[in-house]
């Protein structure tokens, strides 16, 4: 009995799938860096407004990234194109994408999904609160959602009270 219990052991064992989830350590370091639109005469906090101010407007800018569905040698030809291997990102048209496979009932399908940087997104809504004749945005908020809905994505929103400062 104990020979047919080892037998079985080293049967099963073999036919189990590993998982090798190893990986170098390190840091990653995220910030957001407000100078550039402090020496504007910008101001972006997620401080409560401060002082006298004209209340211009509430404010969000959301981010919802390209989505290419791309055929398998696309898929092929993008895997060994890519600007950064441990990443798997590329250029196209100017702008860096993602590439995914996704599979879903044993159909798989593989896409390009477009990559950001929260420095644009922020761009955005400078560009936007300026053009209202703000001069700051109070009460910053950043929100990011990650959807995983058969494939995997992420959108940002920034929020914030536009507001002209008395300076």
């Amino acid at each position: 009995m104990r020979l047919l219990v080892v037998i079985a052991i080293i049967l099963f064992s073999g036919c189990s799938t590993t998982i090798d989830l190893t990986q170098e350590g390190g840091y990653d370091y995220k910030g957001i860096d407000f100078r550039e639109y402090t020496r504007n005469g910008f101001k972006f906090t997620p401080e409560k407004p401060s002082g006298k101010y004209e209340s211009i407007g509430i404010v969000e800018v959301e981010f919802y990234p390209e989505i290419r569905e791309i055929d398998l040698n696309q898929y092929n030809r993008a895997m060994t194109i890519q600007i950064n291997s441990s990443s798997n990102t590329y250029e196209i048209d100017g702008k860096e994408f993602k590439v995914n496979k996704s599979s879903y009932n044993g159909v798989v399908e593989y896409y390009l999904i477009e990559q950001f940087e929260t420095d644009s997104i922020l761009e955005e809504m400078y560009e936007l609160t300026s053009s209202w004749g703000a001069n700051a945005v109070v009460n910053l908020r950043f929100d990011y959602q990650l959807f995983t809905e058969g494939l995997t994505w992420s959108s940002v929103t920034v929020r914030g009270f536009a507001i002209k400062e008395e300076r």
